[in-house]
């Protein structure tokens, strides 16, 4: 089953599920699936905007403890919105090792609203980090896998009026993962940000979990299989792309780059 195909059986999983529909709004993903009937290329472009989650748990290592003390005590509201933006190849041939996806770029934003000390200003604070698929063209200075977390983004580093108080920021390393898709994200985020029994409602469905197996498979097999290409040779049972497989541990280098 090809991408788009797998979306739109997974998105009617969740628009039927109330447990789902009890933490998320489903019409982004409503918008993604009405577009899918108006392409008729190879390939796969959509852009996920704004899908929030409500009430993630955040109770666990939250620093400051003043924040951590207001979302134990559930007196702050956290959410955590989703924004992806994919380029998937379809119809991909089994016995030939590529990369499915052209482009990617998920972010991730935490966001937790609070009244402060008992004043009548709402307050935010806010924690994001992204996964991009990195443009292999661009030569790089730092170790820099194709596929890469990073902690950061514009809602800590481009807002004048972020309130950094004793944040510390500095650059972070690019954290080598594999690609996630919008089913493999939404799954990253219901099984990171909900309890166990809460999300279990729904990711113990064996349906749902078809999805995430069929996903994996898809995106991460590929991906797999060209990683541990550096260290045997399938050049016997697949058609490799070399390119690929060396991008996913290092990116072009350049030390003197700037």
């Amino acid at each position: 089953m090809d991408s788009k195909k797998a979306f739109r059986d997974f998105f009617i999983l969740l628009k039927s599920d109330k447990w789902f529909n009890s933490i998320s709004d489903y019409k982004p993903l409503d918008r993604i699936n009405g577009l899918c009937n108006k392409s008729i290329s190879n390939t796969w472009e959509y852009n996920l905007v704004n899908l929030e989650f409500k009430n993630i748990d955040v109770k666990r290592h939250v620093r400051p403890l003043r924040l951590a003390k207001l979302a134990n005590d559930g007196d702050a509201l956290a959410t955590l919105v989703l924004n992806l933006s994919c380029n998937n190849r379809l119809n991909n041939d089994p016995s030939v090792i590529e990369d499915p996806i052209e482009n990617l770029a998920v972010r991730f934003v935490i966001k937790l609203e609070y009244y402060d000390n008992g004043l009548d200003d709402l307050k935010l604070s806010q924690s994001s980090w992204h996964l991009d698929k990195h443009d292999a063209e661009k030569v790089v200075s730092t170790s820099h896998p194709l596929y890469h977390y990073e902690f950061g983004g514009n809602e800590l580093t481009k807002r004048e009026e972020f309130d950094y108080g004793d944040f510390f920021l500095v650059d972070s390393p690019r954290i080598m993962h594999p690609p996630l898709d919008i089913i493999l994200a939404i799954d990253f985020v219901l099984k990171n940000f909900y309890a166990f029994k809460e999300h279990s409602k729904l990711t113990s469905k064996p349906l749902y979990q078809r999805h995430i197996d069929e996903a994996r498979k898809r995106i991460w097999r590929p991906y797999i299989i060209s990683l541990a290409s550096h260290f045997h040779d399938f050049k016997d049972e697949y058609k490799m792309d070399k390119v690929f497989a060396s991008n996913i541990l290092q990116c072009a280098y350049n030390p003197s780059q700037t």
